[in-house]
């Protein structure tokens, strides 16, 4: 650099002397105290040296749909459900939503007439390394990893807990008349003017309907037990069968995989899963037989006609205590970490280990557990959440007003909820956390979006009647 350089900036009545160039390692020094000063701005701009941080939600996929498809999303895999093009039978196809990437695709479950429409409704439940598909009566086990048929049998087999054993109970119905407290009149018709003689069945038919010629009521009769019948899981071989029960429940609680089963005249039962064998049994209380069990971790909770909840112990059925509930409380069922005993009006919330009443919540939709909280849900329809429900007193915890509706989950994982964002084509999502006291929201799409469905990492919803969308969220 020439110290004799000089750029003109106009008149100057003094002209300062150049400064002369500093040594050759002083400006080195500068320059490094330059460059590790813009380094530390990078790295505070940046958060650090690693990459941005992903979003909140992100598309991963969107993919095409129809009408008669049914969708079940678990995990980060979904799965669909679609008429065969051209055949009788469904198809069942694995799409993995990160890598957008179709799996497998098979055809599962028996043909279908072609006078079957719409097409039945279907279910599909993970167990282990399986799909159990229920179809129409009929259930398939298929396998998660390739999609093939491993077996199929022709009941419905809905009740699954560990211990590689399933369920099914299947209502039947006697050929004898109905008692006429038990019948409901679900129709009419004219005697004068319709032909209700052949209509009448034939005394060794199982009644389900009867029909009165000379009134032209059409009575409903209830059936007159369950059969219940155990499957082997892994191979799906009928293991036993209780031909007339009032319900049979599998047990997860217990030491060994039993099934709680009520008998005809009231009483309890204790069977091994496996082999059907009577493990304990319990007579019906005089004046009060049983109409109901239910699991609850090392207990069996049994209804009786008498207005309270009787707690058995899941391996001896000896008693542990007894609560006494409103008349009107008809149903008892295990809630998150708690026993709701439900009427259409309320819920009363019990401590499972000792029975006695936290709370009552009184709503006119009713109680549900989600990843963690017990939520109270609208009465404006299916999915519209209300509030969150401390299970210590059943005093409103966490408003969700503001965001009306739930995405469907198949497992237990954390609660998404929607909005509209500004308009129907605009949704927001958001997620209550486990442990949370608020909503956390996740971000807004630009679509018009309905039919959600939600795992713990994705969640897909229709964006169109042929278009599928799917996002991860974290």
């Amino acid at each position: 650099m020439s110290s004799g350089t000089v750029i003109d900036l106009g008149t100057r009545d003094h002209e300062l002397p150049a400064e002369p160039e500093p040594p050759r390692p002083v400006l080195l020094r500068h320059l490094r105290t330059v460059v590790t000063a813009l380094a530390v701005a990078l790295v505070l701009a940046t958060g650090g040296s690693g990459p941005p941080p992903a979003p909140v939600l992100a598309e991963v996929a969107v993919l095409p749909t129809a009408g008669a498809h049914q969708h079940f999303l678990f995990g980060d895999r979904l799965y669909t459900l679609a008429p065969e093009p051209g055949g009788a039978r469904l198809v069942l196809s694995a799409h993995d939503l990160d890598r957008d990437t179709p799996l497998w695709s098979a055809p599962v479950g028996p043909e279908v007439r072609v006078t079957d429409y719409p097409r039945p409704a279907a279910q599909l439940q993970p167990v282990g390394d399986q799909l159990l598909v229920h179809i129409n009566d009929g259930t398939s086990a298929v396998d998660a990893a390739n999609g093939r048929t491993r077996w199929s049998v022709p009941h419905q087999i809905t009740d699954v807990r560990g211990g590689g054993v399933g369920l099914s109970s299947q209502p039947v119905w006697s050929s004898t008349r109905a008692p006429a407290d038990r019948r409901a009149v679900v129709a009419r018709v004219d005697p004068a003017t319709d032909p209700v003689t052949g209509s009448v069945p034939s005394p060794d038919e199982p009644r389900r309907f009867q029909l009165d010629p000379a009134t032209g009521m059409v009575i409903a009769v209830p059936p007159a037990g369950m059969s219940v019948r155990a499957f082997d899981l892994a191979d799906g071989a009928e293991l036993w069968t209780a031909d007339l029960v009032r319900s049979g429940v599998l047990l997860a609680g217990a030491a060994t995989p039993t099934v709680a089963v009520v008998t005809m005249d009231g009483g309890i039962e204790l069977r091994d899963a496996r082999t059907g064998a009577a493990r304990h049994r319990r007579p019906a209380e005089p004046g009060r037989p049983a109409t109901s069990a239910v699991g609850a971790g090392g207990l069996v909770l049994v209804r009786d006609t008498s207005p309270a909840v009787d707690a058995y112990d899941a391996d001896t059925l000896e008693p542990v205590w007894r609560t006494p509930v409103r008349p009107d409380e008809e149903w008892a069922l295990v809630c998150g970490t708690r026993i709701c005993v439900r009427s259409e009006v309320q819920t009363s919330l019990l401590d499972p280990m000792t029975g006695v009443l936290l709370g009552r919540v009184a709503l006119d939709g009713h109680l549900t557990s989600r990843g963690g909280h017990l939520i109270a849900l609208a009465s404006l329809g299916e999915g519209f959440v209300d509030h969150t429900v401390d299970p210590a007193t059943g005093e409103r915890l966490v408003s969700l007003s503001a965001w009306p509706k739930m995405a469907v989950a198949l497992d237990d994982s954390p609660a998404v909820l929607t909005r509209f964002a500004g308009g129907p084509r605009r949704l927001w999502f958001a997620v209550l956390d486990p442990g949370a006291t608020a909503v956390r929201p996740l971000g807004v799409v630009a679509h018009r979006s309905y039919g959600c469905q939600s795992s713990r990492t994705h969640i897909v919803c229709r964006t169109r009647t042929d278009e599928l969308r799917a996002w991860r969220y974290r």
